[in-house]
């Protein structure tokens, strides 16, 4: 005789927990891990030769969090104003753009190893600063 075993309700809900919460942990991990590469471009930022350098006009970075406005660190969110991070500078040349239609976008993960990034798109996206600092003077600009 041949006896016929069939999950009871409590087993199958049991293994359906469990998968869910194997579920849950890969996407916490792959969180974890974004978070990470993005914590460690913040620091590796902050401490960038770049903030020494001789006569530095301005700086514009998209890793820090003081870059941005905090309403629009979200991904495809419209950039306002990105903040001018220089060190050596009591004066800040942000970059504004009041115009919603042509304001770049603020992109989560827009660079390798999850670093955000600012998209312009190539046609009317752009924005502005006050450059008259910037007369009569020799300059070089980093991208």
């Amino acid at each position: 005789m041949r006896k016929l075993s069939v999950f009871s309700l409590i087993e199958l809900s049991i293994v359906i927990l469990v998968v869910g919460i194997l579920i849950a942990g890969v996407t916490s991990g792959s969180r974890l891990v974004s978070e990470f590469q993005l914590q460690t471009a913040r620091t590796l930022t902050n401490s960038s030769s770049v903030s020494g350098i001789k006569d530095l006009m301005l700086w514009y970075e998209t890793s820090l969090e003081s870059s941005f406005d905090s309403s629009e660190r979200t991904n495809q969110s419209a950039v306002s104003t990105w903040y001018d991070i220089n060190p050596q500078s009591s004066y800040k040349n942000n970059a504004t753009k009041t115009t919603t239609a042509s304001k770049p976008l603020f992109i989560e993960g827009g660079f390798p190893n999850n670093i955000t990034a600012v998209r312009f798109d190539g046609t009317n996206d752009r924005v502005f600063f006050d450059g008259t600092f910037l007369v009569n003077t020799s300059y070089t600009i980093l991208t």
